[in-house]
């Protein structure tokens, strides 16, 4: 028993100490950026255009907001797999509420809801993915431009390819 226990609080300080978290060995934080940046990068109306497969290009608006009594603490909790030993990303993640409206009108004022992501402590790239309606949106931003922007049924049926072009706060 005593054996067991003793390699239980080992293998705990082992991984205490392999996988960091974003404060420094004195408690400071290392990330370079905060809520009000990565609002500042998302948040507000995006236009852009709407490809479905096999179709012209037409116009599309989603507007992004922060939901009322979003919290800032997610219910949830990480685990690690393996036996390698921790390997760690720091992440953040930000719930957000949208509206999303197609000019072919296969969408309108059609309600979205999901979040994003940022991995890492510098604010560099961050993966975007709301649902609602019958859709799944998603778009990746990196450096100040957005790519990978998509669209899919529920059940994976590709809807449109989109872009994000411009924004109004």
């Amino acid at each position: 028993m005593r054996a067991a226990f003793l390699s239980l609080c080992v293998s705990a300080s082992l991984l205490a100490l392999g996988c960091s978290s974003a404060e420094d060995s004195e408690g400071a934080e290392l990330y370079s950026y905060g809520a009000g940046d990565v609002e500042q990068a998302v948040l507000g109306t995006w236009t852009g255009t709407w490809t479905p497969p096999g179709g012209a290009a037409g116009a599309f608006t989603v507007q992004l907001a922060r939901p009322a009594g979003a919290t800032t603490r997610p219910a949830c909790g990480n685990r690690e797999l393996g036996t390698l030993g921790p390997a760690c990303i720091d992440m953040s993640s930000m719930t957000l509420a949208g509206v999303l409206d197609v000019e072919d009108g296969s969408f309108t004022a059609a309600p979205i809801s999901g979040g994003l992501t940022v991995p890492g402590t510098e604010l560099t790239e961050l993966f975007l993915s709301l649902e609602g309606a019958g859709v799944r949106w998603s778009a990746e931003w990196a450096r100040g431009a957005w790519t990978g922007c998509r669209a899919n049924a529920l059940d994976g049926t590709t809807l449109a390819a989109c872009t994000l072009a411009a924004r109004a706060p």
